[in-house]
Formats: C-alpha cells, structure tokens, sequence
C-alpha cells in the first residue's frame, strides 16, 4: 500500500482510531512492520482480500465469504470505501449493505470529470453500468476529502448526500478537527438510514406499545414476546422510528408505565440527519394541507361530521403513505370513541370521491388496532 490513496487510507484510520474501533480491509499487502505499527500503536486490525481478477468468478466469491465473515464477527455501524471504480470496492459496498450496515464512498478523485468523459464510457460503459455507477447511487452519503472532490460530484449532475471534510492532518499533527469532522459524518449517515436497518421487531415494539395506549388492551395482549437487540443503535433506532411517527413520547411513557427499560429519552430533533425528500409532515390531520373542495356539512351543526371527513380529504391529498401512527391514532379515535352520524359521513365522503381512500384507512386501522366489526363508515 504504497500509493497516495493507500497511504491517504492508512492517516484517516490512524486519526480515528483512539475514538472508534477500526478495521481496514484490503487487496494490497501491507509491509510487516507498517502492519504491526497500526496493530500496536492505533490498535488498527487489517484483514485482506484476494486481489479481485475479470476472468476469475472464484476470487470474487472468496472475496465476499472473506468480507461477510469480518462483517458477521465485528459488526460495524459503517463501512467506509476509499475508492469508485473498482469492483472489488461496489462488492464490499453491496455485501455490507446487504448485512444492514450504512456505508460511505471518498472517491479520491475518482468522479473527476476528466477521468470520467465519453472516450472512457465508450471503452468501459459495462464495467460503468454493472458496478461502478451502483457504487455511488447506492451508498449512504459521500465523503469528500476536499472542495475539488465535492465539486466533481456537482459537475457531473450526481443527486448524492456530500460531506466536505477539513484538510487531513499531517502524519504526527495533533489536530483533531479532521476527526471530529469524520466521526460526526458517520453518525449523520448511520442516524439518518435507520429506516433501512431497523427491524420488524424494533417497528413492532413501538406499535404494540402505542396501540396499548391508544385502544387501552390488558397486559394478555402485551405479553408477545418483543426480541430485538438491546444496545445503543437499536434504541436509537427505536427512538428516530417513534419520533418520525410523532409518538415519541406517548412511546416512552408507556414503555416505561409497561416496566420496559428505556434509557433517557434523548433530543431527537437536534440529532443531525439528512433531510428526506418525502419526510412526513408534523402535526394533527387537520393541521395537513387544506384541500380545495369545500365541504358541505355545516361545521356549527355538525362538528364532528365536518372534522371527520375535512381529516380524510386531507389525508388523501397528503398521500396515504405519508400518514403517521399518531395520525392513525386520531382516526382511531374519531372512528372508535366518538359518537357521529356515520350516514352523514358517508354520503359526503361519496359526494367527494372519497369513498376509496376511506376503506383504505379504514383497513390499515383493521390491521394495525385490530378494530372489531361495527365502526366502519362503509
């Protein structure tokens, strides 16, 4: 590993050794004494991989059994892949991301728009299709060294996540702004794709305690063995999945009234992540967009017919899939607690077309409170 990404590599894993455990995985041989310096002075393992061959389908398997036995062994929050066009580099990306694991892509100068042009996709454009372009468009987020590194990705049009890193230290500089930067990186990109990583039985405890809340079940109901992985990145899983449903702190009372260990509720909202592009609105159903057809129940008359369906208008117009549990929740309680005139509902709800989009709610709740027969509006 004697080249300036090599060596690049080797600085980036010393800078943020003494704050996390590192691992650098590898196709180049390392000399002995460089890889016992790593191992005794920053606590640095290094594991290698065959060097990848186009015509050789055995290193690539023996490549990945290498990668998902590290990946099995030490588990790590993020992978991070130095390098973009390779297909050893797309492998290791894909085996991690397969295993529930946020990575991260430096490319070292390997979007470059002088590298990347016309004459090398006409010679390469399969290598390009089958590997090299999924590297990127699959990763997490993208870690630029430098401005130029960032201004790569701009100028070829690429719609990533970009991280501009401060200036390397210099081998020996005590300067931990560099690794601060880095570390901090890395816990936006894991905090922020929590979505892909958490499990059903993560999801599945935040609904069985809500719903417990919400539909007042007894303890029978609550007594389902929950299983699910109690170290600090599930909890915080636990805690982004219940915040972004907007019943963070019904969540943790409850949890805690049902004698389930929680640590302290943390500050959600100012733990940075990255924005989402279809992030769920906050706030009741009828704080959502208004729609522009204007309901004909008199609101003075009747308050509740009018709040009902003006709540399924704006649900339709927000989209469905947008609707969180504390939304179902208030749905619950109109359709289960409140007495209304359910054929006044009914014959609006027809008037607007929105007989449809009534069932559909209709059958989430079914599934998800397990509501019985007798309060659906169709």
């Amino acid at each position: 590993m004697a080249g300036p990404i090599s060596r690049a590599v080797l600085r980036l894993a010393a800078t943020i050794s003494r704050q996390v455990e590192v691992i650098v995985l590898t196709s180049e041989p390392l000399p002995e004494s460089q890889e016992k310096g790593l191992r005794e002075m920053y606590n640095i393992r290094v594991e290698y991989l065959p060097r990848m061959s186009a015509n050789s389908i055995s290193s690539y398997r023996s490549a990945q059994r290498i990668m998902q036995e590290v990946l099995k062994e030490e588990k790590p929050d993020l992978v991070h892949i130095h390098g973009a066009w390779n297909p050893l580099l797309t492998l290791m990306e894909r085996t991690a991301r397969k295993s529930r694991i946020v990575t991260c892509v430096t490319s070292h100068g390997g979007m470059a728009v002088d590298t990347i042009n016309f004459k090398y996709l006409r010679k390469h454009i399969i290598p390009f299709l089958l590997y090299q372009a999924p590297l990127i468009r699959q990763c997490t987020s993208l870690i630029a060294l430098s401005n130029k590194e960032w201004e790569d990705v701009r100028n070829l049009t690429i719609k990533k996540r970009v991280e501009i890193m401060p200036p390397m230290p210099e081998q020996g500089d005590n300067n931990n702004t560099f690794g601060t930067a880095l570390l901090a990186a890395y816990r936006k990109a894991v905090d922020s794709s929590y979505r892909y990583f958490i499990t059903k039985d993560e999801k599945e405890l935040v609904k069985q305690v809500v719903i417990s809340r919400a539909t007042e079940v007894n303890e029978e109901k609550l007594s389902i063995n929950i299983a699910f992985d109690k170290d600090a990145m599930s909890y915080k899983r636990i805690f982004f999945y219940a915040y972004d449903e907007d019943v963070l702190e019904i969540f943790h009372k409850k949890a805690l009234d049902e004698g389930i260990y929680l640590p302290p509720l943390p500050d959600v909202n100012k733990m940075p992540r990255y924005v989402e592009a279809d992030a769920k609105r906050r706030g009741d159903l009828l704080q959502l967009p208004q729609t522009h057809r204007k309901v004909r129940i008199n609101e003075t008359e009747n308050p509740l017919e009018h709040n009902i369906v003006e709540m399924i208008a704006r649900a339709k117009k927000e989209k469905l899939s947008r609707l969180t549990l504390r939304h179902l929740m208030e749905f619950y309680d109109y359709f289960h607690n409140k007495d209304f005139d359910e054929d006044v509902v009914a014959k609006e709800l027809k008037r607007l077309r929105l007989k449809h989009v009534t069932r559909r709610i209709q059958k989430r709740m079914h599934r998800i409170f397990h509501m019985p027969e007798g309060y659906d509006i169709f």
